[in-house]
């Protein structure tokens, strides 16, 4: 039996969180986590993911420095930036391993792209 890849959705809101989780865990291919962004260092000190679709708020920027964070610690995993801001994606230490999503998305371009990102890594 194949494992499934795991994926952190790091976002304040949580009903984004648990509808992206639900469609997600529709695959069956997807172990899915989900926290604010204050409990996602927390969790990524504990487990390891083969994803992270992080939300990048523009007023309070935690997203961005948690993903700063990441980098600067020299972890690969894949990141998915979902923003409906584009001028943020120069506050972000580049790296070939982020994606950035602009909202608003449909569910079915966002699991294409995760698929395309870590099934065929």
């Amino acid at each position: 039996m194949e494992l499934k890849k795991r994926i952190l959705i790091v976002d304040d809101n949580r009903l984004f969180r648990q509808a992206v989780r639900f469609f997600l865990e529709e695959e069956k291919c997807f172990e899915v986590s989900e926290s604010e962004t204050k409990e996602a260092n927390h969790l990524l000190q504990e487990q390891n993911f083969d994803l992270l679709l992080v939300d990048i708020d523009e007023e309070k920027q935690k997203g961005i420095k948690l993903i700063n964070r990441i980098r600067s610690k020299r972890h690969s995993v894949p990141i998915m930036v979902l923003s409906s801001c584009d001028k943020q994606k120069n506050q972000i230490i580049p790296s070939e391993l982020i994606h950035f999503i602009e909202r608003p998305f449909t569910m079915p371009s966002l699991i294409k792209l995760v698929k395309e990102t870590i099934v065929l890594n």
